[in-house]
């Protein structure tokens, strides 16, 4: 035979379904008319010293829910926060193996920002070339009299870059300010990983 768990082993959830229990058996006590079922016996010759026993009975075990009662509701807070430190320790657990991805997504996000920044440098370097050569075609043709060019020359536009530069802006702002945690007295506060 198992030894029943004592309060400070209960779980919350078993702590609420033993006082819902209660409520039950409570409100059951609570309806009955201890009077008129002693009245209905005298009236029908029934063994009233029997049914007061059994009253008696019902009295000490709705006294008995009384304090089981107040014992639970005291007992519950503690439950909780005993169930709620394991599972913020199973959360840091998590979030320790998510630092680690954390960290290595950093270095592949700054390893790429490397090479589009780098890109970027040789795209900017192209434009000037081009702006360059669209400066001589215009000093050509004002020296030559030449109005026509038979290529168009000037910078170069690139709506896709324009746009892959604006979708990283809103992803940065997504990440970093689009995430926050609304919560009740407890506020998550970030790890930063440089």
């Amino acid at each position: 035979m198992t030894k029943p768990k004592t309060m400070d082993q209960l779980t919350a959830i078993e702590i609420t379904a033993r006082l819902a229990e209660i409520d039950a058996e409570q409100r059951a006590f609570d309806a009955r008319d201890f009077d008129a079922e002693l009245g209905e016996a005298m009236r029908q010759g029934a063994n009233v010293d029997a049914l007061e026993e059994q009253h008696l009975q019902a009295e000490r075990v709705a006294r008995r829910l009384r304090v089981e009662r107040q014992a639970l509701e005291s007992a519950l807070p503690e439950a909780k926060r005993r169930e709620g430190g394991v599972e913020l320790a199973s959360v840091e657990a998590e979030f320790d193996a998510l630092t680690e991805r954390a960290t290595k997504v950093k270095a592949e996000i700054l390893e790429g920002w490397q090479t589009v920044q780098e890109s970027l440098t040789r795209w900017g370097e192209v434009q000037k070339e081009a702006d360059d050569l669209a400066r001589r075609v215009v000093r050509i043709g004002n020296d030559s009299g030449i109005t026509s060019v038979p290529k168009q020359v000037g910078k170069f536009r690139s709506a896709a870059i324009g746009k892959a530069c604006s979708s990283m802006g809103d992803a940065l702002y997504r990440i970093d300010y689009a995430s926050s945690s609304q919560g009740m007295g407890l506020k998550p506060v970030g790890l930063t990983l440089d």
